[in-house]
C-alpha cells in the first residue's frame, strides 16, 4: 500500500461529531487589557514615583511644622553652620519630596528673611531639582522613552515639547515651572522619564521658579507668627489661574502645530 495515499485519506476524514453526552465549549478570544492599564504596565515605576512625590510632600509638611519654630531658632543662633545646614536640609529633603519646597521657602524666609533667604533657599531649590531628577531618572529608566518611541505621535509631540533645541526646551520648562498650580515635586517625574536633558532641566526650573520663590520668601519674612501654610493671597490665585491657562494653551498650540506639521510631511505625494 502506498503510505502517502493512506496519510492523505486519514487527513481527508471529518472530524468526529460530538455525542449526546458532550458538548463543545464556546471559543472566546484572549482578553486584553484596557489600554489605561496596559500604559501604566510598560512605564513601570513612573506611576507609583510620581503619585509618591505628589502625597508624600503633605505628609511631611505636617510633620516639619511640629517643630518648626525650634528649627528656626536653632539655625539662626548657629551662623554659617546653621545656614548651611539649611541649604543641605533643604536640598535633600525637597529632592527626595519629604518636605514641599514652599515649606522650606517660608520657614527660609522666616529665618534668615529676604537678603540671606532667597539666595540661601534658591540654592537649596536648586539642589532639590537635581536630586529629584536624578533620583526619577535612575528609578523609572528609559522605560517612559521606550513607550513614547513605539507611539509615532507622541514622539513627535515630546520631540516638540522637551526634544528641540536647548533654548526651546529652557522656555518650555521655563513656562511650566511658572505655574505653582503644578506641584514642583510632581512635575520632576515627567520631565526626567521624557528624559530632559539636565542642563536645561535645571536653568528651566530655576527661571521658571524664582518669581514665586522670592515671593514665598519676601512674605514669610514680614509674617508675624510661622505658618507653613502655602500663601493664600487672591492676587496670588489668580495669577496662578492665569500662567497654569498660559502654559496650557502654549503647550497645545506646540504640540498640535508639530502633530500638523508631521501629518503633512507622511502624506504621499502624487
Amino acid at each position: 500500500m502506498n503510505p502517502t495515499a493512506d496519510s492523505m485519506t486519514e487527513q481527508r476524514q471529518p472530524a468526529p461529531t460530538p455525542t449526546a453526552g458532550q458538548r463543545l465549549l464556546p471559543q472566546y478570544p484572549p482578553k486584553t487589557a484596557h489600554p489605561i492599564l496596559r500604559f501604566f504596565r510598560h512605564i513601570g515605576p513612573a506611576g507609583p514615583v510620581a503619585l509618591v512625590a505628589t502625597c508624600l510632600p503633605a505628609v511631611g509638611a505636617m510633620v516639619l511644622a511640629g517643630f518648626a519654630k525650634p528649627l528656626s531658632h536653632w539655625l539662626a543662633g548657629h551662623g554659617i553652620p546653621g545656614l548651611l545646614v539649611f541649604v543641605v536640609g533643604y536640598a535633600l529633603t525637597g529632592g527626595f519630596a519629604l518636605v514641599p519646597t514652599y515649606a522650606n521657602s517660608i520657614l527660609g524666609g522666616w529665618t534668615y528673611k529676604v537678603a540671606v533667604g532667597f539666595p540661601a533657599v534658591f540654592i537649596g531649590l536648586a539642589g532639590a531639582a537635581f536630586i529629584s531628577f536624578t533620583l526619577a531618572h535612575r528609578i523609572i529608566g528609559h522605560r517612559v522613552a521606550d513607550v513614547i518611541h513605539e507611539h509615532p505621535k507622541w514622539q513627535v509631540v515630546r520631540d516638540a515639547l522637551v526634544g528641540g533645541s536647548t533654548m526651546r526646551v529652557i522656555g518650555i520648562i521655563t513656562l511650566l515651572r511658572l505655574s505653582p498650580l503644578l506641584p514642583f515635586e510632581t512635575i520632576n517625574v515627567p520631565l526626567a522619564s521624557c528624559e530632559v536633558r539636565v542642563l536645561p532641566f535645571l536653568v528651566g526650573t530655576m527661571l521658571g521658579v524664582a518669581p514665586r520663590t522670592a515671593a514665598v520668601v519676601f512674605m514669610a519674612s514680614r509674617a508675624h507668627n510661622l505658618e507653613l501654610a502655602a500663601p493664600g493671597h487672591r492676587w496670588l490665585a489668580v495669577l496662578a489661574i492665569v500662567v497654569s491657562l498660559l502654559a496650557i494653551v502654549v503647550v497645545t498650540i506646540v504640540s498640535k502645530h508639530a502633530l500638523d506639521r508631521a501629518t503633512r510631511g507622511s502624506e504621499p505625494t502624487a
